[in-house]
């Protein structure tokens, strides 16, 4: 192997000397240790022999090539000990060296102390005045106490000041773990400037990428990766920073997390901001509490004033939120949802390209692909509703338009259900509920001829309701073993499905769009009180006709008795 110095002296000392009987047959001998060609001299019949070429050592086996020749004790080997001496390596190498194989270091002083046994590689190197400077060190020591091989390894480097002690940069343990070196406790630093001012109270914060937390001094449990993210903040504690420039202005705002390339690059007072992707938040510079998870969500908020201003907006999508300056309490889920509003306040737009063209109107809830800007786009109104893909405003400045199902078209002041055309609605405060019944949807109008027979042959009846567990296993409403009574434990008027549906068969006049009865997916079957309406309007006029015939023959008969008496 290489030494550090000279070529130690070739000299032996023999400890151990084999013989054995050759029979010219035998080519395998055991000796008495293991050995290698070189550890050994191996002499048959006086004649040393060459090692690799006449013979081979592997454990304790010696091999011939071939087998020696018959004779007593004719073979020996002699097992060669370490050195007699050697020449102590110099403690400095002043000129280039090359070593092959590898450089053993070893400290002789037996210890188990922490840092103890340890070994040090020292690099100098010679000033303009000739002076001599200690530039840097590697060390390896023993880790920990115990009576084990456990090391720790030491990168020191001299920051100017150290003379001839340079400052540890770096450790890695005996369990692998990196540890840089930094005043405060538990601290992480990687990269040109990262972290260059942390000092003895800063604690807990990892500062990786070129000027990453830079100016953090007695801030604590702060996060920035990536070049110059958290580069201003000082004393300020609890930040988290992923990305180049992510929160890069912020100097006393605390508990803010930004992800992603200028993620809240504006942001100095502001707290508890969250911005995930790029440029999310990146023009806000005191607002505080808002959530942005995209890239450009709400990426022109601005919140008023100079102190921390809490906003609590929340955009999730892909430009969610785009517009937002000073609008607040805003919850915009979906990409570009809301993404042209800018100054209204307390809308919920939930669904891709939600609500999209709402500039100021506030109050607004949308859910839904496209809700709020299919046909007609809500742009001031308030107080909207919108539940469902398609639904939209009939004007985009009224107010209180409301809606829940597909495609609707939803007017200020009224509640409108259903899907397309086919829907139904109700003003605010009213009781009842319309639908189109323009003359110009309809054709083949004649005169109903259903009424009084058929209204004659309705049973109105008082009832109870069962028992969740008393209902046919097959009904969506059946619950094994409840007690539970179904809907209402008060006693009810109304009608029993069945015996509808026997009078909606007995009578003729019926038409199959009549849908006063009918039955649903789980064989319940059910009643549309509303659509006995027209009928019971036809049965009154039956009734009506009859009374009018009643009175008029009432009439010639009073006059007939009029006369007679009057005779």
């Amino acid at each position: 192997m290489p030494y550090l110095g000279n070529e130690p002296a070739v000299a032996y000392t023999s400890t151990t000397k084999d013989s054995f009987s050759g029979d010219a047959s035998t080519t395998d001998f055991t000796m008495s240790k293991f050995a290698n060609v070189n550890a050994v001299r191996v002499v048959v019949e006086n004649v040393v022999q060459n090692p690799t070429v006449a013979y081979t050592c592997s454990g304790t086996t010696l091999s011939f090539t071939s087998a020696p020749p018959t004779g007593t004790n004719n073979i020996y080997v002699v097992h060669l000990g370490p050195p007699a001496a050697t020449i102590a390596p110099p403690t400095t190498i002043n000129n280039a060296t090359t070593f092959t194989g590898g450089v053993t270091l070893k400290n002789e002083t037996p210890e188990d102390t922490d840092g103890g046994r340890e070994s040090i590689v020292t690099f100098q190197g010679t000033q303009s005045g000739s002076e001599i400077s200690t530039l840097a060190q590697i060390q390896a020591s023993h880790d920990g106490t115990a009576d084990d091989q456990k090391a720790d390894l030491i990168f020191k480097t001299n920051d100017g000041s150290d003379n001839a002690a340079p400052t540890e940069r770096l450790r890695i343990d005996s369990a692998g773990a990196i540890i840089p070196a930094t005043l405060g406790t538990d601290n992480v630093k990687l990269g040109e400037g990262a972290g260059a001012s942390i000092t003895s109270g800063g604690d807990n914060n990892v500062a990786i990428g070129k000027d990453a937390g830079t100016a953090i001094t007695t801030g604590d449990r702060n996060t920035a990766v990536g070049k110059d993210a958290l580069k201003t903040i000082t004393t300020s504690s609890d930040n988290t920073a992923i990305g180049y420039d992510a929160l890069i202005n912020l100097t006393t705002g605390a508990e803010n997390t930004a992800v992603g390339a200028e993620a809240g690059d504006a942001l100095t007072v502001g707290n508890g901001n969250v911005a995930v992707g790029v440029q999310a938040l990146s023009t806000d510079v005191n607002g505080s509490r808002s959530t942005a998870v995209g890239a450009t969500a709400l990426k022109v908020q601005e919140a008023s004033g100079t102190t921390s201003n809490n906003y609590y907006n929340t955009a999730l999508g892909y430009g969610a939120g785009l517009s937002v300056t000073t609008g607040y309490y805003n919850t915009l889920l979906g990409s570009f949802a809301g993404s042209t509003q800018t100054t209204a306040v307390r809308n919920t737009f939930v669904g891709y390209d939600c609500a999209g063209y709402v500039t100021t109107g506030g109050d607004n809830l949308a859910i839904g692909y496209k809700a709020g800007m299919y046909q007609t786009n809500l742009t001031t109104g308030v107080g909207a509703c919108l539940v469902g893909p398609y639904c939209d405003p009939t004007d985009g400045t009224a107010n209180y338009s409301h809606g829940l199902g597909y495609n609707l078209d939803c007017a200020g002041g009224y509640t409108t259900l259903g899907q397309g055309s086919s829907d139904i609605r109700s003003q605010h405060g009213s009781t009842t509920w319309s639908t189109v019944s323009d003359e110009r949807y309809k054709k083949d109008i004649v005169d109903s001829t259903t009424g009084l027979s058929f209204i004659n042959n309705l049973k109105p009846r008082t009832f109870n309701y069962k028992t969740l567990g008393e209902l046919p296993d097959t009904f969506l409403a059946y619950e094994k073993d409840s007690t539970e009574v179904f809907k209402s434990d008060k006693t009810q008027h109304g009608f029993i499905a069945q015996e509808v549906k026997t009078a909606v068969d007995a009578d003729s006049s019926i038409k199959d769009g009549f849908k006063f009865w009918d039955e649903r997916e789980d064989g319940s079957q059910e009643v549309a009180e509303a659509a006995l309406l027209p009928v019971l309007v036809k049965a009154i006029q039956e009734l009506s006709a009859k009374n009018d015939t009643l009175e008029a023959e009432n009439t010639a008969i009073k006059a007939r008795l009029d006369a007679l008496e009057a005779g």
